[in-house]
């Protein structure tokens, strides 16, 4: 099916969750899918913030700014929390050699240094050091959304063939927590507005926590409806066009 919006492709795809391309209910399809939609929510905000970034005006500057840098802590505490949950286990030899390398090593240092600047910078604008400008974030968010990309996807395919047992059995439990962790005001609103309901038909429930749960997680973002008046998804779960995507 072609996609309905821009920012399901740029400048990162959406990644495809393993169990909606197999079927299949083994545990590590589960998990691996499980992180992908994690990771789609990511995607969706960085992108939703690519995409506006040129077309936001002047009044909306100082929300944008907010907004992105609720995304920049999210994607930083994610590669914590990934750091923790990948962490070696040498008593389990990789299925395809070369995988551990690409995500733990050279590729998650080729996006962090990349994120730290586009942080530095948003925050300088927060402080009023500096003056936002949509050219700027998209020239400073080009030099990591590759390596992002590349990240994500690979570290889904790295559950999916068995090589991360500890992601498999503490999935949900860590996403949870990792989420239930976020700042309920300041970030948990850009991954919970940037989780569509349907995608993919709808099969999963995400994030893995009981349902009331999700619903009051998403609905801390109306404290501040403007600044996530940014993202991809709304109140009630539904993908939307962006604001200013021009799409």
């Amino acid at each position: 099916m072609p996609p309905h919006h821009d920012w399901e492709t740029t400048p990162i795809p959406l990644i495809p969750t393993p169990y909606h391309l197999t079927r299949a209910p083994d545990q590590y399809t589960s998990a691996a899918s499980d992180l992908a939609l994690l990771h789609n929510t990511l995607i969706r905000a960085l992108n939703s913030i690519y995409i506006q970034a040129p077309h936001v005006p002047v009044p909306q500057y100082a929300n944008f700014v907010k907004y992105s840098l609720a995304a920049h802590a999210a994607l930083t505490a994610h590669t914590r929390f990934e750091q923790a949950l990948f962490s070696p286990e040498p008593e389990h030899a990789p299925a395809e050699p070369g995988l551990v390398d690409a995500t733990d090593g050279e590729q998650r240092r080729g996006f962090v240094v990349g994120v730290a600047a586009w942080g530095n910078w948003l925050r300088s604008i927060g402080e009023r050091k500096n003056n936002f400008s949509g050219d700027m974030c998209v020239a400073l968010m080009d030099d990591f959304v590759a390596s992002v990309a590349r990240h994500f996807r690979d570290g889904v395919e790295m559950v999916r063939v068995g090589e991360k047992k500890r992601v498999v059995a503490a999935r949900k439990r860590e996403i949870g927590r990792f989420l239930g962790g976020l700042g309920k005001r300041s970030v948990l609103p850009v991954v919970c507005l940037n989780h569509d309901d349907d995608f993919e038909g709808g099969w999963h429930g995400f994030p893995p926590v009981p349902a009331v749960v999700r619903w009051v997680w998403r609905n801390f973002g109306r404290l501040d409806a403007e600044v996530w008046g940014f993202s991809c998804v709304g109140f009630d779960g539904k993908a939307r066009a962006l604001r200013y995507g021009g799409e």
